[in-house]
């Protein structure tokens, strides 16, 4: 299993729709690809009876924005909207305190609330397959994050204060729209994997960074693959793909012939 994809211990046995726990209030539901409307109408019915949703799985229904209520699902531990076409991420999100994972992937989010993050338990996030075009400046105000999943997504830059998220062991930027490395990826303390492929628009990596990157005493992968653009010969300021091999040896995955696992 994945950085961040832990066993989440909720107290709820897992079965097919939905399992109670002996309290009669833990429930865990899993509304994948049925009707939307419907789905919704039925999760408030089911609040409103005063059972703890700590699990959901609305995925695949059509949905194009949560509803208000969801602010009141305070025993939410992990949802997953993927898959939605979803345009707009309320900051109800906020009223989900307990929240440990949270999958919004293949929607048409653009931008994400502010209130995000206000998750401080939140330990996956995966927002990949949207047109993102921003991340909120205060991510590092999430500091429980371990895996974080931005990939095609249409990001160009991240706020420089996302170096500061200390448990932060797996990062997706793959399929974005940087032309150089983020400054922020050299002060990542504990970061494991950097996925940085296809990029398409990447000419260079400063070599300051570079050094930043090979002191890491945690990095296990740095996967570079399918960034055709980057240049193979260095400069004085900058770190060509034949560079990088010699430095981070095998963990580095390169597209390049002389450069490829």
């Amino acid at each position: 299993m994945r950085f961040g994809m832990r066993v989440f211990s909720i107290v709820c046995t897992i079965d097919f729709m939905f399992i109670l726990a002996q309290n009669g209030k833990c429930v865990y539901l899993n509304y994948s690809g049925r009707d939307g409307k419907q789905v919704l109408n039925e999760i408030f019915d089911r609040m409103t009876k005063g059972e703890r949703i700590t699990k959901l799985n609305i995925s695949g229904n059509k949905i194009d924005r949560l509803p208000p209520y969801f602010e009141s699902l305070s025993f939410m531990k992990v949802l997953d909207v993927s898959n939605n076409g979803l345009k707009y991420l309320s900051n109800s999100i906020a009223g989900m305190p307990l929240l440990v994972s949270l999958n919004l992937n293949g929607n048409s989010l653009i931008f994400l609330p502010k209130e995000i993050t206000e998750l401080k338990h939140l330990e996956s996030l995966s927002i990949r397959d949207n047109q993102l075009q921003a991340i909120p400046e205060k991510i590092d105000d999430m500091t429980s994050l371990v895996d974080l999943d931005l990939a095609n997504n249409k990001l160009d830059t991240l706020p420089f204060g996302m170096g500061a998220i200390e448990n932060l062991k797996r990062l997706n930027l793959g399929g974005n729209l940087f032309s150089t490395f983020p400054p922020i990826l050299g002060y990542l303390e504990n970061i494991e994997e950097i996925i940085f492929t296809r990029n398409k628009r990447l000419r260079k990596i400063p070599r300051k960074l570079v050094k930043m990157l090979a002191d890491s005493k945690t990095l296990l992968l740095l996967d570079m693959r399918e960034n055709n653009r980057l240049r193979e010969e260095s400069t004085e300021d900058n770190v060509g793909w034949k560079e990088l091999k010699e430095i981070f040896g095998n963990k580095i995955r390169l597209s390049q012939d002389e450069g490829s696992n």
